[in-house]
């Protein structure tokens, strides 16, 4: 029964050490051990453009070494222009920052969203084991220039005081400052964020503070005005009620697709009630919409007349410094050529495989582009548009051009007979045609020799001119040498332009010595006419002469007979 009653005592007492233990320890976490505060405030007006400095201090503080504090101001009252680390009288050594922040401009270190005009932000920290507990006294101060308004509040925004040796923020109280003397009840305008940073085609969000001053007390309504068409605002709501209160509104900033373009631009924030009227400014950073490209592969193809192809048409997602992937759904279309005089169609075909695309972000789809061409008596250059466009929004569209050409113009000779028998020391006679290939136009010319042999080529044309989808001849007279020896020998007989185009057909040559007999082999063209013509137009030339010949003759008879008869 003892043993029960001690163990259950001892149970208590266990209990409430614990539960002591428990008190002191929250005791502690709640325990403000010192003040963060503006030194001499409230602070007397002075004329505008007067330089003022204003102490932040510490009283009664835990020891400590680091600190992250940043104090906002109105600028139209005071203008924060540096910190001045030289007036502090708490550590031994002037302490070195991490990070300078006035008004939103980085002098050590970078800014952050919560910097802008009228905020200055320090952070620095002090090496070694601070001086012992309590702390008290000036940790810096800033440097300012005294606006046209007489009044502000010097309030903190961040005010962190740390000690690295354990880790830990130092719980403290902060009483704000005041420069000048409150006015008669009206209300302030601040904003959550002092820049704000977007893409086109995308909205963003910030916060609208309205805070009474001197007892305020009403309604507060929100307007804007941007620097730029494509910038709106909305406000939700649009207006706030304050009591001698706070209160805050939802601020959407919503960018155009293609307007603005991209920069820095400005919104001016508003608040309204009755005669009473503030401002709040806010930087707007506009970047570019992610994009997308469009491109064909080949870009031009080379394509006979009357003939079929295909390219490959791929859509792929762009990035933009700082922005992400476009990603989306992109229709495609085709625009063929089309006669400007009479708006018809040419003849062109394109067809899509797919009319439709989904991009993802940072890759890139593709799909076939099959193109047809028609018969065609000219040369030409034909050009097909691959237009792709957003679905989401079609103003934003790229487009990509596929030429098509017929191939390279050529020349294409052929000889007639392909073998020839000569004896050695007599001629030989051929025909060399020329087709123009490819919608070739213009003089062509030709040469001839002949391997292993002497022989003289006489061509009875210098030259001949070639029209679009014409042939030409060269007439050759072939002597061979009399000391040429009997065999078999190779003439090359080649079409050449003036533009470096050159190409060559062979004929065989066989020489035979002189003794032997040979057919003669009339030449195929006599003055540029074939043969037969040739030898036609003589009969015709021939026969002509005969019935004149024999009208003449008969006309003179005639006219003796009849002198005959009048004797």
């Amino acid at each position: 029964m003892r043993l029960s009653r001690f163990i259950k005592r001892s149970l208590l007492v266990l209990i409430l050490i614990l539960g002591l233990a428990g008190t002191m320890r929250a005791i502690h976490q709640v325990h403000a051990a010192g003040t963060l505060s503006i030194d001499s405030s409230p602070l007397t007006p002075v004329p505008k453009g007067t330089p003022l400095q204003v102490s932040v201090r510490v009283d009664g503080m835990d020891a400590f070494n680091g600190w992250y504090v940043s104090i906002s101001t109105n600028t139209e009252a005071l203008n924060s222009t540096s910190i001045d680390y030289s007036t502090q009288t708490i550590f031994p050594t002037t302490p070195t920052p991490e990070v300078n922040c006035v008004n939103g401009v980085p002098q050590v270190g970078s800014c952050t969203s919560v910097d802008g005009a009228g905020v200055v932000t320090t952070e620095g920290i002090i090496l070694g084991t601070p001086p012992p507990a309590p702390l008290s006294g000036i940790l810096f101060s800033i440097n300012y220039l005294a606006g046209s308004l007489n009044f502000t509040n010097i309030h903190f925004i961040k005010e962190e005081i740390t000690y690295g040796g354990c880790s830990c923020d130092i719980v403290h109280d902060t009483f704000d400052g005041m420069y000048g003397t409150p006015p008669s009840p009206d209300f302030s305008l601040s904003l959550r964020d002092q820049s704000l940073y977007a893409v086109q085609g995308s909205s963003v969000s910030s916060a609208v503070n309205v805070s009474s001053v001197a007892a305020f007390s009403g309604r507060v309504n929100f307007t804007y005005t941007a620097s730029a068409a494509g910038i709106t605002v909305a406000f939700q709501p649009d207006n706030v009620t304050v009591n001698n209160s706070t209160a805050l509104a939802k601020l959407t900033v919503s960018i155009g697709l293609l307007s603005p373009i991209p920069g820095d631009y400005l919104l001016n924030i508003t608040g309204t009630s009755g005669s009473l009227v503030h401002f709040a400014f806010l930087d707007m950073h506009v970047e570019g919409h992610p994009d997308f490209s469009v491109g064909i592969a080949p870009g031009q193809l080379s394509m006979p007349q009357n003939s079929s192809s295909f390219a490959i048409v791929t859509v792929s997602s762009n990035k933009l410094a700082g922005v992400s992937e476009f990603s989306g759904n992109v229709s495609l279309s085709v625009a063929v050529p089309y006669n400007e005089t009479t708006g018809h169609p040419l003849g062109v075909n394109g067809t899509l495989a797919q009319t439709s695309l989904y991009v993802s972000a940072g890759s890139s789809n593709s799909t076939t582009l099959s193109v047809s061409i028609p018969l065609s008596f000219y040369a030409y250059r034909y050009l097909v548009n691959i237009t792709a466009s957003w679905v989401q929004n079609p103003t934003l569209k790229h487009t990509a051009t596929l030429t098509i050409i017929p191939p390279p113009y050529d020349l294409a000779p052929t000889v007639s007979p392909t073998s020839l028998t000569i004896l050695a020391g007599h001629s030989g006679y051929a025909t060399l045609s020329v087709i123009g290939v490819n919608y070739f136009v213009g003089p062509v010319y030709a040469s001839s020799t002949m391997t292993g042999g002497t022989a003289r080529y006489l061509l009875n044309e210098s030259e001949v001119y070639l029209a679009v989808g014409g042939t030409a001849s060269f007439s050759l007279n072939i002597t061979i040498d009399p000391a040429t020896t009997p065999g078999s020998y190779v003439a090359l007989l080649t079409a050449y332009s003036g533009t470096g185009i050159a190409r060559s057909v062979s004929e065989t040559v066989i020489v035979k010595p002189a003794g032997q007999s040979v057919a003669t082999r009339l030449p195929i063209t006599i003055l540029g006419l074939s043969v037969p013509v040739y030898f036609g137009v003589l009969g015709v030339f021939a026969a002509l002469f005969v019935v004149l010949s024999v009208f003449v003759y008969r006309r003179g008879r005639l006219d003796r007979d009849e002198g005959w008869e009048n004797e």
